[in-house]
Order: C-alpha cells, then structure tokens, then sequence
C-alpha cells in the first residue's frame, strides 16, 4: 500500500523477522504503538556487520533550512540554531536555541521531551521544563519568557558560509517591552560565538540556561568542559553551575544521570558566548 516495491519488500522481511521473534500477534497492541513501532525499526535498520563496517559518508559543513533552522560542522566542532514558530508541531517555546557538539560529544544541549504525560498535550504543557523556555537557552527579560503562538516568530538570515543571524524581535510577548533582539552564530575551525544583541527597555537582569551532561567547572569567571572546550562571557555576565537532577526515565535514557544546568545573567543588553577549543 506504500506505492513503492523497495518498502514493501523491507516491510515484509521486518515482519517476518518480528513474527520469528513474537509469534503472538497480541504482542503488538499489548505492547503499545512505540514499542511495536521501535520493533519494526530495528528489524529494519539492524544491518548486517558488513554493511555496518562501510564508511560512514562525510557530512556537510552546512545544512540551512530556510526559515527553520541551520546546522554547522567543522573538524571539531558542531552547532545548530533554531528558527521558525511557536505553535509548530510538538511545539516547544525554544526559538533561538542554540546546541553544540564537540568531537562528536553533547556540550550544549535541547532536552528534548521528558515522558508523555498528561500535561504535555492539555493545557499545562508550557508548565513543563522541557516545553517552555525554562529548559533552552533564548534570553529570559526579567521572567518574561517566549510564548506559544503562531504570532512568536523568529527568521534566519544568512550573512556568510558560516555566520547565521537569528532575528528574534517578535519572538516574545509585549510584556519583554523589545524593540530588537538579534542571535547571531559565528562559526570558525576551533571557536564558536553566540552574539545576543537586544534593543529596548527590557526586564531586567536577563537570563540564559544552558543544560549540559558534560560537566562544567568554574574556572575564574570561565567554564571549562571536560572535552577540551572553554566557554567565555568576558566582562557581559556571570556563570552558575549546579546539578540537575531530574528522575524522567526518558531525559535519563538519553543524557545519563549526570546533567548540569548553566545559568548566565546579566544586566547589559549585549553579551557573548566565546567556546573555544583549548586541546
């Protein structure tokens, strides 16, 4: 029914892989729709040890999804920046956020979702940490935080192969009193930079989380990685680091039990984040 031979013939042989393994057609229903569906996907994509030990094709330096997001890579370093709207699909107020990746590793990260629940799809989602901007990293003015809402928008604009502006000046409720809010991503061999610029009379002090299951240590007024990375803020705001401990099954199966969380705050109206690598 899928219209295509090829899918029909990988869907068959997942099938007869699984029926071999669960003879007990119950199985998938009783199971539930993720876990039969997790099933499919592994008969499917668990290939052979001589498939697996292909090489894995060279990624792009740059992925741009106009309007949405865009993702960088160098030999060390990987960054993404997100745009686009707060009422998209499986909405999170996350616009702005950034994550980065060094040599393969999380450093700065999206939480992603922690366990359905039934405040994720009713009226106390933006209540959740991982769904309102509590748990990324765009500027918070003074509490005021992103909403949900098509109308909260930001665009991305490329200004060089590897420097992408996101304009966030729409992005927040009236209460945040912003004329203009710029994240610009500068991107380089061995540093990344976030420049924050915001125009208005803002709430103040402003504050960024970051969350990161690299831990992070004060070192002066820096944060040093344990992979090999320092993040700076120069003379712009002060760093907080403390434990986050969090007993969702889901945030634990994807991060492991060791999370930290990276406050920054500040009473300016521009501030940079300098990583670079030290290694």
């Amino acid at each position: 029914k899928t219209g295509s031979p090829l899918v029909r013939i990988l869907a068959s042989i997942a099938l007869t892989r699984i029926q071999k393994d669960f003879p007990d057609p119950k199985w998938c229903f009783s199971a539930g729709c993720g876990e039969f569906l997790r099933e499919v996907l592994v008969h499917l994509f668990d290939m052979d040890p001589h498939f697996r030990a292909c090489q894995v094709p060279q990624l792009p330096e740059k992925d741009f999804f106009e309007g949405h997001a865009v993702n960088l890579r160098s030999k060390g370093f990987s960054a993404s920046l997100k745009a686009g709207h707060n009422m998209e699909s499986h909405n999170h107020n996350d616009l702005g956020h950034f994550t980065l990746f060094f040599n393969g590793k999380p450093l700065i990260i999206d939480l992603g979702s922690g366990v359905y629940s039934k405040k994720t799809f009713g009226p106390e989602r933006y209540t959740l940490l991982c769904q309102n901007a509590l748990g990324h990293n765009a500027p918070i003015f003074g509490g005021v935080m992103q909403q949900a809402g098509e109308q909260y928008t930001c665009t991305l604009t490329e200004m060089s192969s590897r420097s992408f502006l996101a304009d966030l000046s729409h992005a927040y409720p009236p209460e945040a009193k912003l004329k203009s809010l710029t994240r610009q991503l500068v991107f380089g061999e061995s540093c990344c930079v976030i420049e924050d610029r915001a125009e208005g009379k803002i709430p103040l002090p402003v504050t960024i989380t970051m969350f990161s299951p690299a831990k992070p240590q004060r070192k002066g007024k820096n944060i040093v990685f344990a992979p090999g990375v320092v993040l700076s803020a120069g003379d712009s705001g002060d760093f907080s680091v403390e434990p986050y401990l969090t007993e969702d099954p889901h945030l634990r199966q994807s991060w492991g039990t060791d999370l930290w969380r990276i406050t920054f705050r500040t009473r300016k109206k521009n501030w940079n984040f300098h990583f670079t690598q030290t290694d």
